[in-house]
């Protein structure tokens, strides 16, 4: 071919003005670097026939040039050469029945090189190794067009590809500043395409075989592809065995390097990358040292990268400060692993890299297993857009499923490195992560290394909240029934959530996380969540911060705080609406602090067991949980029940000197052992439990069930606690059944009442302050003593129930119950219950000479020691008595003086003998209690 114009006379690229002394330097330099088209081996189109190429430009337009057909070629366009073609293809086969053999080689070099695609009647623009080996290097600032004449492809195919063929090789590397490849739509790189020689008229692809892909992006070039981009395609074609692979491998390295991926500019397709979409597919993709892989999406649809998504492996690697993922436009996806179990995908953010602009993320989803990794100080991945109600349905803010649609997902943030999830609409929904999202799926997102950082916020869009006001993030671990999610924060990561909308009663606007599911309604998944090791927390800030775990019907949620581990936050419900939800702390922190705006205007609380679910709470080894507000709502911890959640079931072990601190306005705080559901509270251990002037009530509505055990010098201190009895007003009113035990520990407390359904007992107890009861005392510890120091009252019907333990040769141990040195007694109305434990003989106890009221209840005196009450202590108090083994009838006792009856054993003697007479109620706590301390 010759070419069109001679070099120095190219009126196209001569400027209109030059002067001749300007086109003869032109045509000197032209001459010195041998501007040509050079060809060696096979070269040929299919219009010319084999082409010879030469100095200058090449203008066939149209035509189909092979760079290798059947044998092998090569082409150099170098100097400032300009070469136009229909369309490219190396390592070609024309018909034959085995690939190309040798290699196939185009270069492209120098400032102002050029090859130029103007497509061909047979559709396809480029392909890098049809059936057999080919290299196209396009370096030194040259440009490869293959963009031209769009038009065409409304009626042809205009396909772009490397590799297309199993049994082939193809390379595409663009290197060096200004170096530039642009394609248009259809970008395929890595197929494994065999056809049928009897079905298909032709042999093209080698059964069974490998197609090898690689595509370089370096030093400061560019690729820009539209529409769809398919790497790693996996089998196909009517002659493929099945047992074909392919492999893509991509690279884009060096600052300003990038691969732009654009709409299509032909047709409505979007901007997308899809890898390994086919089992026996795999792909790789570098981004390194400062390369960017640009997805620039199209306004209306979604734009997607999806890493593995149909049955292939891959692993992408975005490493090194200035690396970069970057979406651009609406509804940017990117899926790591989906679509079957044999699709599995890995991605990775490192050393300073960046990915930003995502509005969606899953890792593990459809069946499909996904990792995502985010690793070092400054690496960060934002998903910082959003969904337009066009693309999507409605408008979204940004989410991340780890673990979706019976996936497995693993996410991962280490060394400092952050994920960001940010809202940018009002009317978009909540910014979120999800893990264990739905049925058979698995999410794990681990937070390890100090700084390292989940965050999610959202800020206010409307002054003052209100209907238009957006919503504040969430997260949900084990979302769905079914489903299964962990959360690991360790050795100083921290998950923040801050959520700045408004809430309002009207329109509220709550700040979540939920460890095992997510709604009172809908059944939920199983979550767990670890936060363990200095400075590693979880930090929910904003409006109605709130956690709930095992939140819903059927879920299951664990949340464990050790190691100096925080949790901040508003509220935590543990166990909520059918959900069995556990807490267990160990040398950890919670701190709860503030008032909702939105919903009811609830202060700072936790509550174990609500709206009918199970909680258990294990707060141990020096743990200090607070709940602190000084609003109008107090603050407040709840075992069994809440006021806006009846019903429930609650057990709470505070142990090994921790402390539990109730903080709020004057009588505001509160802690509640059994509401209107089931609760049961140990304090051991040296712990202490707070509320100041407020109040703790065991059994608080009737119908509830209430205990609290208090032991190894634990402390409790309210301005008024009640045992089946609450506050009401300036009073108390009889709530459920009750039972406060106090062994070896101190309760401090303006005014302790003990409801008609409650039971105070312990040994080695003290309570300090005013003591009124409407129920039962039972002093001791089968036996033991109790300490009130304080005045007494006992309300008509109440019960002191004095046990006796022992025999006449081994001594006898007696219940006492020791009165303060100031203090005063009222004990009219009270009955007195003397209970033989065991096979304690009544009659040998009254021949010991013990059988005196003096022998159980005392006065200390202010210089120690104790004394009898004496008898006129004792005007309009009942005396009985009861035993385990014995049958005692005829009784009488009057302080002061002798006790009369007679006792038998009975046959076999029975545990459930009546000792308290003629209160059948009240017996059965008392001796409930009373075996459980034994």
């Amino acid at each position: 071919m010759r070419p069109l114009v001679e070099p120095c006379l190219r009126a196209p690229r001569t400027p209109l003005r030059r002067s001749v002394a300007a086109v003869a330097l032109a045509c000197l330099a032209a001459s010195a670097v041998h501007a040509a088209v050079t060809p060696t081996g096979t070269v040929s189109t299919r219009l010319a026939g084999s082409f010879a190429g030469g100095l200058g430009d090449f203008l066939l337009p149209g035509d189909e040039m092979w760079v290798g057909l059947n044998t092998a070629g090569t082409l150099a366009v170098n100097g400032g050469s300009l070469l136009r073609v229909g369309a490219l293809e190396l390592a070609q086969n024309g018909g034959g029945v085995v690939p190309v053999t040798g290699v196939s080689i185009v270069t492209l070099s120098g400032v102002g090189s050029k090859i130029e695609l103007d497509g061909s009647t047979s559709g396809n623009r480029l392909g890098i190794a049809g059936w057999g080996t080919a290299v196209m290097t396009v370096s030194g600032g040259a440009t490869f067009d293959g963009r031209l004449n769009s038009a065409i492809c409304a009626t042809v195919y205009c396909g772009n590809s490397i590799a297309g063929t199993a049994g082939s090789d193809g390379t595409l590397t663009v290197t060096g500043a200004g170096s530039s490849v642009s394609l248009l739509k259809n970008f395929n790189v890595a197929g494994a395409q065999v056809n049928n020689p009897v079905l298909d008229g032709y042999a093209y692809g080698t059964p069974g075989g490998r197609s090898r892909a690689t595509l370089n992006v370096l030093a400061g070039a560019t690729l820009a592809t539209e529409g769809s981009t398919q790497l790693s395609t996996g089998s196909s074609g009517r002659g493929a065995n099945g047992s074909e692979t392919t492999q893509a491998t991509v690279l884009v390295d060096g600052a300003n390097s990038v691969w732009h991926i654009t709409p299509s500019s032909v047709d409505t397709a979007a901007a997308g990358l899809q890898t390994a979409t086919k089992a026996g597919a795999s792909a790789n993709i570098t981004v390194s040292h400062g390369g960017t892989l640009w997805l620039d999406g199209k306004a209306g649809v979604y734009n997607a990268i999806g890493l593995s998504t149909a049955g292939g492996n891959t692993t992408m690697a975005v490493s090194g400060v200035g690396s970069t993922l970057l979406f651009t436009g609406d509804a940017g996806v990117l899926q790591v692993g989906r679509n079957g179990a044999a699709s599995s995908s890995a991605l990775s953010f490192s050393d300073g890299a960046v990915g930003t602009g995502i509005f969606y993320v899953s890792v593990g989803r459809d069946g499909a297993t996904g990792t995502l990794a985010v690793d070092g100080l400054t690496t960060q991945l934002r998903l910082n857009s959003t969904a337009s109600a066009t693309a999507n349905g409605t408008l979204a803010n940004a989410a991340m499923d780890i673990g979706r649609g019976g996936g497995k997902g693993t996410a991962q943030v280490t060394s400092g490195g952050l994920i960001n999830i940010v809202s940018q609409a009002a009317g978009g929904g909540s910014a979120q992560i999800s893990l264990g999202r739905d049925a058979g799926s698995s999410g794990t997102l681990k937070i390890d290394g100090s700084g390292s950082t989940v965050m999610l916020s959202s800020p206010s869009f409307v002054a003052g909240g209100g209907p238009g006001e957006g919503f504040n993030p969430l997260v949900r671990v084990g979302r769905d029934a079914g489903g299964t999610g962990t959360l690991n924060i360790t050795n100083g990561g921290q998950l923040l959530i801050d959520g700045q909308a408004v809430s309002t009663v009207a329109d509220s606007r709550s700040t979540s996380l939920y460890i095992g599911g997510a709604s009172d309604t809908a059944n939920g998944g199983t979550g767990t969540a670890l936060v363990s090791g200095e400075g590693s927390r979880i930090v929910i800030t904003g409006s109605d911060a709130y956690i709930g775990v095992a939140h819903g019907p059927q879920s299951v949620g664990t949340l464990t705080l050790a190691d100096h581990a925080s949790v901040s936050t508003t509220i935590i419900s543990v166990g909520r609406s059918g959900g069995n939800g556990v807490l267990n702390m160990d040398h950890a922190r919670i701190e709860l602090s503030g008032q909702q705006t939105g919903n009811v205007l609830a202060g700072a609380n936790m509550s174990v067991g609500r709206s009918g679910g199970t909680g258990t709470a294990n707060i141990g080894n020096a743990s200090v949980l607070t709940i602190t507000n000084l609003g109008s709502a107090g603050a407040s911890f709840n075992v069994g029940g809440t006021s806006i959640g009846p019903l429930g079931t609650g057990t709470v072990t505070l142990s090994d000197a921790s402390l539990l601190n109730v903080v709020a306005g004057p009588r505001l705080a509160t802690v509640t052992v059994g509401r209107d559901g089931t609760g049961t509270m140990a304090v051991t251990g040296a712990s202490s439990l707070d509320v100041g002037d407020g109040s703790v009530t065991i059994a608080r509505l009737v119908g509830s069930t209430g205990s609290m055990t208090l032991t190894g010098n634990s402390t409790v201190n309210a301005g008024f606690v009640g045992v089946g009895r609450a506050r009401s007003g300036s009073s108390d009113v009889d709530g459920g059944t009750a039972a406060l035990f106090i062994n070896n520990s101190t309760v401090t407390a303006t005014n302790l009442v003990i409801g008609s359904g409650g039971l105070l007992g312990g040994s080695g107890g003290t309570i300090i302050g005013n003591v009124t009861n409407h129920g039962t005392i039972n002093a001791g510890n089968s036996p033991g003593t109790l300490t009130l120091d304080g005045d007494f009252t006992a309300a008509a019907g109440s019960v002191v129930v004095l046990d006796v333990d022992g025999d006449f040769e081994a001594g006898f141990a007696t219940d006492q119950l020791l009165f303060g040195s100031s203090s005063t007694q009222s004990l009219a109305g009270m009955a007195v219950v003397f209970h033989f434990l065991g096979n304690t003989s009544p009659n040998s106890f009254l021949a010991s000479g013990r059988f005196g009221i003096d022998t159980f209840l005392r006065q200390l005196r202010p210089g120690g020691g104790s004394s009898a009450l004496g008898p006129a202590a004792y005007a309009g108090v009942a005396f009985s008595a009861s035993s385990d083994a014995y049958a005692i009838s005829n009784f009488s006792y009057i302080a002061g003086g002798v006790a009369s009856f007679t006792a038998a054993a009975v046959p076999e003697p029975g545990a459930g003998l009546l000792w308290l007479a003629g209160l059948a109620a009240v017996a059965g706590l008392v001796q409930r209690r009373q075996r459980r301390q034994r």
